[in-house]
């Protein structure tokens, strides 16, 4: 009985030791160096373990001797291991799992175990869960604070009172008890839902994207509920910075925003900052903010971008930060993760489970990218500091790039950086190591050759080497010594701390150049840190310069434009017959926009340029530009206005609804407050009354009583719906029904492209062609099925999209032109040729968000002309945003450019239209650019405004023209306060 009972000890003693073992893992102890990733010097340990077929060996707590984690293909003998250990071979054992201690009781926690036991997390945290004196700061879209899963590590400012309208802390923000919303985007209100129109203190998320970043790193754990954060303790900064896109697909945040929320986290003592958002563009005042914090001890973790292509975004693309890519739950990169030689370390990215919406069946959500990836290095990071708050980023940085798992190629790749994060061997191993470049900084340009000043230091250092490199995805045969410019490096044996490292010098390829400090320790691991510069030895050349007059108001003012090769800094020197202006830019670059003083007087000028360029080199030009300034001021009492009623959504004309004869109703969107309904409008001495309101809510686009059967249809948008109502009029009864609806509508209008005198269908909507979705016009003909398209390919830097459509027989052959615009800026015509339409010309505004079309005849000639506007907007130098509007007419056969207006203002999305508002004959265009509206004339070829009032609106500001009546209809007001208004000649005393 004894004996039985001995063997099923001795049974279930077997069967622990085989569950609670890493498979295919060994510690090994030696003194033995590595001589590469599968190999040691002493070549009897390498035929020791032949037999395993080693994969991969790692060095692990090098303070306590020479351990080393050894993986192999084979399962282990461990009986053959110990009788054939050599005499070089101290130790040799399994990697046993010791039960973890601290299991959460989190109800669906066990989604998450695979990709956190993939980093290592539920054994460190036996080391650390995370303590709430650590702040990690979220610039984001925001936070659900009534997430039932994010109760308890939410940062609250004990420093502030709530809701007292008082600054208690006095760092500028009131009532910022629990973060603060920076997002202030009232002039993308064509584009923006939610609360995007100005900065308070309600960080609630919009977009679900903060929220899921925030459960990430801290989702409240063992609370029986939802799922475990990374760190269970240490507490989230919400700062929200971003808004959701009207459509709810997509989420932006704007330069200034994201910036002043870095900022923010900085001064509230973040420190971790986590940025899971970026851009292909290199931004001045988001690396500003990045530096500003890296210099207060805040640690920036950012996500390296979701193009799946080379090529690292800013700001994780900066040295300042540290950038994480992602990978899948086979350790595998994510197929969406930017890579290249600026990423740092990777992180599971993929199906990530985390606190989601505020409804009780979408609580939590799995999400992919980058932007998952970048948390749960912040989270790790937490935990470390947890342990050693007084580490710095440099110190974080080399111990997550030292602790990770090394991934793809040996040390250091592209594809993975450094490695997988492993917050195990992070918390527990401690290997002293600095590596930097202090000098030259960061995007600096050189001349001059340079000494390259930093740090490269590590307790089992070996050597390290200095290299360049041109490329976005270098391979090993891409790297340049920056002395010898050969491929093989010049090795260093002498540690170095905070002085010279090498010499770079310059190559002659004047372009951007990524230099690598690459430090090696004695068992043959690579540590790497980077930075980028530029070479620059030619002053700089003038591309060309330009005059633009803009109107502010009703007051003409002037800018210059330079085109340089180089960013430079820019003096000019204006002169007038008797007085001259010396002008300077703030930030180089090399396209600058410079304003005149607005004091400027009437006259002929000369300009004189004298450009340096960043490197210091300096070259000049005279009489470069030669111009004259007027300085008359538009009228502004031709015209007067009058209060109507609530703001309105308006078509852009009106039609004759109840046959009187005369073109006098129309179609609006009414807003009183929260509530909005379709109407049907009459003008009547200067009132509005309401002949009729539609039980459907729609987004008006387009009217026409010149459908087939002399139908009336209205055109609108409805939860992304293109939809067509039947109205019916019996006398003065009215009535409505839903027509005819298609999905994913973004415009349209009702055009006659056939000339056959009824209006036909014109939609701009998605259409899969060829596996690729593209934007195009959708042609419908009366019985609305689909007989064309017309196709964008004009080229583009983003995705060509229709977004304004006109259409007319502008040239008079009996054959009607479908003129359209895109968001980049392109205006095209499309005739049909061979029964198919097809663009036959195109022009390019020198603005993008080319929404504003119109056509007619401006100057009374007889001749059919069009107008093109739209806008570019620049967050961070207001003199290069500006609104935009052409005048082409037809000569000869050929489209030419007769004259343009442009504006200061660029507030939001705006509108244009014509009409006969003079009762001269010819039709004046009306022009509403936030806050003001332009009446202007075509006179002698040129476009010169008329009368300038004030018209503003919370959404799209729409113009409709009654011309029987000579009156305007236009939206006016201030902060919640928006209003209808009546614009008519001051002399004109409204219909008998």
């Amino acid at each position: 009985m004894k004996y039985i009972s001995f063997l099923l000890v001795l049974l279930l003693v077997v069967h622990l030791f085989a569950a609670e073992t890493t498979p295919k893992q060994m510690i090994l102890k030696t003194d033995s160096t590595l001589e590469s990733k599968t190999s040691f010097q002493n070549e009897e340990i390498n035929q020791y373990l032949q037999s395993f077929s080693v994969k991969n060996i790692k060095s692990i707590l090098p303070q306590l001797g020479n351990y080393f984690l050894v993986e192999v293909d084979k399962k282990i003998d461990w009986q053959q291991l110990q009788n054939a250990k050599p005499a070089a071979v101290e130790s040799i054992q399994p990697n046993y799992l010791n039960q973890m201690l601290l299991t959460p009781n989190d109800t669906r926690y066990d989604e998450q175990l695979e990709y956190l036991q993939n980093i290592n997390l539920p054994a460190a945290w036996n080391y650390s869960t995370g303590n709430g004196e650590i702040l990690v700061g979220i610039v984001d879209s925001g936070i659900h604070f009534d997430h039932p899963d994010l109760n308890e590590n939410i940062f609250i400012n004990e420093a502030e009172i709530p809701d007292n309208g008082i600054d208690d802390d006095g760092n500028g923000y009131v009532d910022d008890w629990h973060g603060w919303d920076f997002t202030d985007a009232s002039e993308l209100g064509y584009m923006a839902s939610g609360d995007y129109l100005e900065q308070d203190n309600d960080p609630t998320d919009e977009y679900n994207h903060g929220t899921h970043v925030a459960g990430i790193i801290a989702a409240d754990t063992n609370n029986n509920f939802g799922i475990s954060g990374v760190s269970w303790n240490n507490k989230v900064l919400p700062v929200r910075a971003g808004f959701k896109t009207a459509d709810g697909v997509s989420g932006y945040l704007q330069d200034d925003d994201a910036a002043a929320g870095i900022i923010y986290c900085a001064d509230m003592g973040a420190d971790i900052i986590n940025c899971s958002w970026g851009s292909d563009s290199f931004s001045q005042i988001i690396a500003d903010a990045c530096q500003y914090a890296y210099s207060k001890g805040s640690i920036l973790v950012v996500s390296s971008g979701n193009t799946g292509q080379s090529g690292v975004w800013y700001p994780a693309h900066l040295s300042s930060t540290i950038a994480v890519g992602a990978v899948d739950n086979n350790n595998e990169r994510a197929i969406f993760s930017t890579f290249g030689p600026h990423l740092d370390l990777v992180a599971p990215g993929v199906n990530i489970l985390s606190t989601y919406a505020t409804t009780e069946d979408n609580y939590f959500s799995t999400q992919s990218g980058t932007s998952m990836a970048a948390p749960i290095v912040s989270s790790a990071i937490s935990l470390l500091l947890s342990i050693n708050s007084d580490l710095t980023f440099q110190e974080v940085l080399n111990h997550l790039t030292n602790s990770c798992v090394d991934l793809g190629d040996n040390n250091f790749d592209n594809y993975y950086g450094n490695g997988l994060l492993d917050v195990y061997t992070l918390l527990t191993t401690f290997n002293q190591l600095e590596i930097d470049i202090s000098s030259p900084a960061e995007n600096a340009y050189l001349k001059d050759d340079v000494e390259i000043i930093g740090t490269a230091n590590c307790q089992n250092f070996w050597r390290y080497s200095v290299a360049y490199t041109t490329e976005q995805n270098p391979s090993s045969l891409d790297w340049f010594d920056v002395d010898t410019h050969q491929n093989t490096p010049q090795y260093y044996y002498e540690p170095k701390e905070n002085e010279t490292l090498a010499s770079f010098d310059l190559p002659n390829i004047e372009t951007r150049y990524t230099l690598r400090l690459d430090m090696v320790t004695t068992d043959n691991q690579h540590h790497y840190f980077m930075k980028d510069v530029y070479v620059d030895k030619t002053a700089p050349q003038l591309y060309g310069a330009y005059f633009m007059k803009r109107y502010k108001a009703e007051k003409p003012l002037y800018f210059l434009q330079t085109v340089f090769d180089d960013k430079i800094n820019l003096e000019l020197q204006v002169q007038f017959a008797q007085q001259s202006y010396v002008i300077h830019n703030n930030v180089a670059d090399s396209i600058l926009v410079l304003p005149l003083p607005e004091n400027i007087p009437q006259g002929s000028c000369n300009v004189n340029v004298t450009a340096t360029n960043l490197s210091g080199l300096e070259n000049s030009w005279n009489n470069v530009l030669s111009f004259y300034t007027a300085t008359e001021t538009i009228g502004v009492n031709s015209y007067t206005t009058q209060n109507l009623d609530n703001e309105l959504k308006l078509v852009d004309h009106a039609i004759d609804f109840n046959g009187d004869d005369t073109a006098a109703e129309f179609i609006a969107t009414e807003i009183a407050g929260a509530s909005q309904t379709n109407r049907i409008f009459q003008l009547q001495n200067n009132e509005l009354s309401t002949l009729y309101s539609f039980a459907d809510i729609f987004y008006p686009l387009d009217i026409t009583s010149n459908w087939a059967g002399n139908k009336t249809l209205s055109l609108g948008i409805s939860s992304n719906e293109g939809v067509l109502y039947r109205v019916f009029t019996t006398g003065n009864n009215y009535a409505d029904s839903l027509y005819w609806s298609t999905g994913q509508v973004y415009g349209g209008a009702f055009i006659d492209y056939d000339l056959d005198g009824t209006d036909e269908l014109a939609l701009i909507k998605n259409k899969t062609i060829n596996n690729v979705t593209k934007r195009v016009i959708m042609l419908y003909d009366e019985n609305l099925e689909e007989m064309d398209y017309l196709l964008n390919e004009t080229p583009t830097y983003q995705r060509n999209e229709f977004i304004a459509l006109k259409c007319a027989d502008l040239n008079n052959d009996g054959q009607a032109e479908i003129l359209t615009a895109d968001k980049d800026g392109d205006i095209m015509i499309f005739e049909k040729i061979d029964d198919k339409f097809t663009m036959t010309w195109h022009s390019k505004l020198p603005v993008q968000n080319s929404y504003y079309l119109d056509i007619n005849d401006y100057n009374g000639d007889g001749q059919l002309e069009f107008c093109a506007g739209g806008y570019y907007q620049n967050d961070t130098d207001m003199n290069k945003t500006f609104s935009y509007f052409a005048v082409f007419g037809i000569n000869e056969n050929e489209i030419e450019l007769i004259d343009y207006l442009s504006f200061t203002e660029v507030l939001q999305k705006n509108s244009l239209t014509s009409g006969d508002m003079d009762g001269d004959g010819d039709q004046e265009l009306i022009i509403a650019v936030t806050p003001n509206i332009y009446i202007a004339d075509l006179q002698a070829g040129q476009l010169t405004p008329m009368w300038q009032g004030e018209a503003n609106s919370i959404e799209n500001n729409s113009i409709l023209c009654l011309e029987n009546t000579n009156s305007i209809i236009v939206n006016k007001g201030y902060g919640d306060d928006y209003y209808s208004i009546l614009i008519q000649p001051a002399n004109f005393t409204g219909p008998a």
